[in-house]
């Protein structure tokens, strides 16, 4: 079952692709499974409405009837839309030049203007959105210091104090027009570090563990005894593929407690699966209203839009102390319904479990901090003086190493996370390749002309998803013309032997390289039952079962395991690299014994180069933090992606 959606005066416009499936009764169910949707009363086909910021909670009932939410052509992506902000002129704090006109007639200019920067940087906190828009306001205000306010009200630096001699001695090579600026950072965040570093907590427990029924490497007993040193309040943000469930697990058992895990509907049968094979224990399942196993089993599972059924807060808190939340950035917008949710359960004892904690920037970080009491964060000043001045970081690979080690030292104590570059010796390596693709004659001549379509969309001051339905537009009259080729790619590596995942954001293209390569290929896409998809993952590869896999990146990118395939297609680039590395870790990962070779194809002088360059240097921008990021792109990046620059 398939719903799409389309952006109407600043609400989601739902409607029901499948006929066969009763409309009314279909939009009925999912307002009963918690998606906060309004039905259309005078439709004389039954549609629905719901408001942007319920998207996630309109996943999650779809996903309860195996149903998938899709854009309607043209439209934006779900992350896209999921962090759409409102008016930039709405939400800013204030305007640069009323700033400088009040520092004029001010006695301390210097301090009213560096104030207004840092202001500045809490609206980029807020809206990510819009940072391109703040960087603007900030270099304005900066350029407006150095003309009119020159130093000299300022007392001179005590570089008698150790820190204030270290953060100078990594200026040395700063240029001077950033070096009061980077000054300023480093201090503040120094500041920061003091008041929150501490010791990365790691007890001891004893061994073997009672009850666990498997064989821990040794990274995992780390994991094991930083959950049982921090008291399980953690985030557990191990690069995925290195087992955070088996090690969340290992560790229950060892602190003989009981869980309360809540995962997105997905991996709810993995969950328990894992469960089950490495204790012997049954599990209680909650999905939706359906409860599947003894309701005192020691793993109670449910998924976040299922906390909506019962009133956890009666008996969980003593009964279960321990909450554990998998996949636990799609609670990084506080006004979510799944994170008023989870905000509501009474469990003081919480593991976050995510190889992604940062999606759309800091913000989403500083909101998986507080769920484990990073009271620094709470406040937020840290993560504005970080935002203060991105482009500063972006600049001086120097302060940005710095600020980096400042920001581990000062959550060490709450947040693990490991590479498989770092922890796994055995595992096979992984080759990654660019395949260019070229187009030529006719399919050139087309891609220039929705090429200069989006030019006029631009220069019109389009929004959002109208840049969107352009961007949407090339890129599929690239996948188009790629398709032979593709198909073509796969037959070759068939005939060596390989196994293969193909990934791709549309459907249609899946559909088409199905059609093409017959019998020995399977589809698995959103609408993918999640027995079937459990079925897919222990059949890939194997003599009784299939060879090629095609896979929509969002339903193929989380809790499933690949490691039957040695090869990875992607057949387009997807919006942002942490897709890429969720689906790349399916096959990459403890299981595989095989050596991984993934190939992307990229057609020159196209928006795949300009979409490339894009994403690898706003992963650079996150590397700050946990060198994971998947921001997805603002109005100004799409336009760089279509046209080579920024508006």
């Amino acid at each position: 079952m398939r719903v799409e959606y389309r952006l109407e005066d600043g609400k989601l416009l739902l409607d029901l692709m499948d006929p066969r499936a009763p409309r009314r009764e279909t939009f009925t169910r999912l307002s009963e499974l918690g998606a906060p949707i309004e039905l259309e009363p005078t439709a004389a086909t039954v549609k629905a409405r719901a408001p942007p910021e319920g998207l996630g909670e309109i996943e999650d009932a779809l996903a309860l009837l195996d149903g998938e939410l899709v854009p309607a052509e043209g439209q934006p992506p779900l992350d896209q839309i999921e962090d759409e902000q409102p008016n930039y002129e709405d939400v800013r704090p204030l305007a640069p030049e009323d700033v400088v006109d009040e520092a004029r007639g001010s006695g301390e200019p210097r301090r009213l203007v560096k104030q207004a920067i840092r202001r500045l940087g809490e609206c980029a906190l807020e809206h990510p959105s819009f940072e391109h828009r703040v960087e603007r306001d900030q270099d304005y205000l900066r350029r407006a210091l150095d003309q009119l306010f020159p130093e000299g009200d300022e007392p001179a630096e005590d570089e008698t104090d150790p820190v204030k001699r270290e953060v100078s001695q990594t200026l040395r090579e700063v240029p001077d027009e950033h070096t009061w600026r980077a000054r300023e950072l480093l201090l503040d965040l120094h500041e920061v570090r003091e008041d929150e570093a501490g010791e990365r907590p790691i007890a001891s427990f004893e061994q073997p563990i009672e009850g666990f029924q498997g064989q821990l490497r040794d990274y995992q007993e780390t994991g094991v005894g930083f959950l049982l040193g921090t008291e399980f309040n953690a985030i557990l943000a191990d690069e995925m593929g290195l087992g955070k469930t088996v090690t969340t697990i290992a560790a229950v058992l060892a602190a003989d407690q009981r869980a309360l895990v809540v995962c997105p509907a997905n991996v709810l049968h993995n969950w328990a699966a894992e469960v089950r094979r490495f204790t012997g224990e049954e599990v209680a399942m909650w999905h939706g209203r359906d409860v599947d196993g003894p309701d005192e089993a020691r793993f109670r599972i449910t998924t976040y839009t299922s906390l909506s059924y019962r009133d956890w807060r009666d008996t969980d808190a003593d009964e279960r102390p321990l909450l554990v939340l998998d996949e636990a950035h799609k609670i990084r917008n506080p006004e979510t319904q799944r994170a008023r949710l989870v905000d509501d359960l009474p469990q003081q004892h919480r593991v976050l479990l995510t190889g992604t904690p940062i999606v759309n920037g800091l913000a989403d970080y500083n909101e998986l901090l507080g769920q484990v009491g990073g009271e620094a964060w709470d406040e937020q000043e840290f993560a504005e003086t970080w935002l203060s001045d991105p482009q500063l970081l972006r600049q001086e690979p120097k302060v940005r190493a710095k600020v980096a080690d400042l920001l581990q030292e000062a959550t060490e104590h709450v947040v693990l996370r490991r590479r498989k570059a770092d922890v796994l010796d055995d595992l096979p390596p992984r080759t990654v390749s660019v395949t260019p693709h070229p187009i030529e004659g006719e399919a050139r001549k087309r891609y220039d002309e929705l090429h200069e379509e989006a030019e006029t969309v631009l220069a019109e001051e389009a929004s959002a998803p109208e840049v969107f339905a352009r961007l949407h537009a090339v890129r599929q009259h690239v996948l188009e013309t790629r398709l032979p080729v593709l198909a073509e790619r796969i037959q070759a590596l068939r005939a060596e032997g390989e196994t293969v995942v193909v990934y791709s954001h549309y459907r249609d293209p899946l559909d088409e390289l199905e059609d093409a390569l017959g019998d020995e290929a399977r589809q698995l896409t959103g609408d993918t039952p999640p027995k079937k998809r459990e079925a897919y993952s222990q059949e890939l590869g194997d003599p009784e079962g299939f060879d090629v896999l095609l896979a929509q990146m969002e339903a193929g990118g989380v809790g499933l395991n690949f490691t039957g395939a040695q090869h990875v297609l992607f057949a387009h680039l997807g919006w942002t690299a942490a897709t890429h590395r969720q689906a790349i870790d399916r096959v990459h990962r403890i299981g595989q014994d095989e050596p991984v070779q993934v190939e992307f194809f990229v057609s020159p002088d196209t928006i795949d180069e300009r979409l490339a360059q894009i994403i690898l240097r706003k992963e650079q921008d996150a590397n700050l933090a946990l060198a994971d990021d998947a921001r997805t792109l603002d109005k100004a990046q799409l336009a760089e992606a279509l046209l080579g620059e920024a508006p």
